[in-house]
């Protein structure tokens, strides 16, 4: 498997560290065994010591008279019949006993001695010397060379009623042998471990260290992404940010660096606000509540302004807290919305005409009907000015019936003039202005403007109206034109039929308002798909536009306009709209 430099140095580094630490924990550990060793020599060889000064003094008391060497010779061939042999201070360990005889320490008991071993030790040798100093009074502990040249850890106690020096020691080697043997374990086991640990992670860390490599790949591609300027805030300035960013602002991004987005701001925003105020107002929020979204003017190095929209969040990189932002020059954006807007503005002027067009078109078409209604007022007026005259000028006898004659030409004449006002508003191009309305009053004011042409076409307009108020925010006289375009169609489809009824409804369903218009004529069977497209028209002389502007209408108060068959035969026109209880106060009595 191949490493790379990384993972290599990684495995070196750990190694180390775990084999000091191996190191030093065996050495304590090593350390500890020693000190209890010699905690343990030690009170073995005080406790021994004292129990042969306690048998000497016996001895002493109770003297062996017949044995050789006397109390001295008794106490000390017990001790030898004791500890000859002694193997309960391990493989090494050896219990000694001494004695000094001239220049030398002659070794009255050696528990491990063989027939080779020297039974005496010149002073001048360093167990020799360390005897002495036992049988002058030392104890203790300590580290001393051997008779074979080998390190010993030895125990030692005075046994001042016979004169003699103890000692117990155990080979160094024998203490550390568990301990490098674990150490040499432990040391191989830990390589093994790390390599295979290595090969492992190289297994694992290799495809990590791979996507981290695309991942910050990644991230630098999107932080010099070329479609938004990106950039970090640090106290204020910009602490980095990409090449297109600088070109939004017309400059180098160098020349960015180390700057406030202030420099590049003009002195106000559009909504009027100092850019200093608009700046930490937004930064404030986005500290509070999280990531901000907000239009931003810029102003190029040139001087141009630059319309761009910003989104700004707070993040961490390497402990630090940083603000990110990315940039979207929006200015093309903008000015296309205002020529949208303009031309909107252009197209609900040209609705606006198309639909005056109509309403005048809906009144050349009851021209007719229209000249005959007031007409017949004019006559009656006429008639009844005449018959008054004729009264007048006779003896003045019948003032009653001039009176009533006079009466009667008065009601004429408001007759005509209520006819005339009907027809002067349902024409008049006016601003729209939308106000709160009741759909029933709306219907009222269609049948009597339909009223002339239906008798004109020999029908009857039946009303159904809600006995509850249905307000709605509404064009009244953009209602009116709907309504009574479809009341008209209802007349033409029932020419060719013996029926004679055109129904108007009026309710209330689901938080909106209906008026439902049906008659009993031809039908939409064949053109239903069609009845609201543009400049189609079944008529001979139609134009196509009446429907289409009516479910134009309808769409901009917010409501619709459907058509169905009718079960008995015919059609149905359904205008719906939204109760004036779903608007505040403020969209009602302004012009659209």
């Amino acid at each position: 498997m191949k490493f790379d430099r990384n993972t290599i140095a990684l495995t070196l580094i750990i190694s180390s560290v775990v084999l000091v630490v191996l190191g030093v924990t065996l050495g304590s550990l090593y350390q500890t065994a020693i000190n209890q060793q010699k905690q343990r020599l030690e009170e073995f060889v005080r406790g021994q010591a004292q129990l042969i000064g306690a048998v000497a003094r016996f001895d002493a008391e109770y003297s062996y008279a017949d044995v050789a060497g006397g109390a001295f010779g008794a106490t000390v061939g017990q001790v030898i019949d004791a500890f000859a042999g002694y193997r309960e201070l391990g493989e090494t360990g050896e219990l000694l006993l001494a004695r000094r005889v001239d220049d030398h320490v002659s070794l009255l008991l050696r528990s491990r001695a063989t027939d080779s071993d020297p039974s005496t030790l010149p002073l001048s040798s360093p167990l020799g010397a360390l005897l002495a100093e036992v049988i002058d009074g030392r104890s203790g502990t300590g580290v001393v060379v051997d008779l074979d040249e080998v390190e010993v850890l030895a125990a030692f106690a005075p046994v001042p009623e016979l004169g003699l020096g103890l000692l117990a020691k155990i080979h160094l080697d024998e203490l550390r042998y568990p301990f490098v043997v674990a150490g040499a374990i432990s040391t191989a086991s830990t390589v093994v471990l790390i390599f295979l640990g290595a090969a492992l992670s190289g297994r694992v860390i290799s495809p990590l260290q791979r996507r981290l490599r695309e991942s910050q790949t990644n991230i630098d591609t999107f932080f010099e992404s070329p479609t938004e300027g990106m950039f970090l805030l640090s106290d204020g300035v910009y602490a980095g940010c990409n090449a297109h960013l600088g070109e939004i602002l017309g400059c180098d991004r160098e020349e960015l660096l180390g700057k406030s987005p202030l420099e590049f701001s003009p002195e106000t925003q559009p909504d009027g606000r100092s850019s200093l105020d608009a700046g930490m107002a937004h930064f404030t929020k986005m500290l509070a509540h999280g990531p901000q979204y907000l239009f931003w003017q810029h102003r190029r190095s040139d001087g141009r302004p630059v319309d761009t929209y910003i989104s700004l969040r707070e993040v961490t990189l390497e402990g630090q807290s940083l603000i990110l932002g990315t940039v979207h020059d929006v200015t093309r954006l903008r000015e296309t919305e205002a020529e949208l807007s303009k031309a909107s503005r252009q197209i609900e002027e040209q609705r606006d005409h198309l639909a005056h067009v109509g309403r005048l078109s809906l009144l050349g078409e009851m021209t007719a009907s229209i000249a005959h209604e007031i007409n017949q007022p004019l006559t009656a007026i006429s008639n009844y000015t005449q018959a008054a005259l004729r009264m007048a000028q006779r003896d003045g006898k019948h003032t009653e019936a001039l009176s009533d004659a006079l009466r009667k030409s008065a009601e004429q004449v408001q007759r005509a003039a209520e006819v005339i006002r009907r027809l002067r508003g349902f024409v008049r191009k006016d601003e729209g202005v939308r106000e709160r309305v009741d759909l029933n009053d709306v219907v009222r004011d269609v049948s009597k403007l339909a009223e002339v042409d239906a008798r004109h076409h020999g029908i009857q307009i039946e009303l159904g109206l809600s006995e509850e108020v249905l307000a709605v925010s509404a064009d009244p006289i953009q209602l009116q034109q709907v309504l009574l375009n479809l009341v008209r169609n209802a007349m033409e489809a029932m020419e060719e039929t013996d029926e004679v009824t055109v129904s108007i409804e009026t309710g209330e369903q689901a938080g909106r308002v209906y008026a439902r218009v049906k008659d009993r004529g031809v039908g939409l069977s064949k053109v239903e798909e069609r009845v609201f497209e543009p400049f189609f028209t079944t008529k001979d002389t139609g134009l196509g536009m009446g429907l289409a502007i009516s479910k134009s209408i309808a769409e901009e108060h917010h409501g619709r306009l459907e058509c169905e068959p009718n079960p008995d035969g015919g059609a149905i026109f359904v205008l719906t709209l939204p109760l004036a209880s779903q608007y505040d106060d403020s969209q009602l009595g302004v012009p659209r």
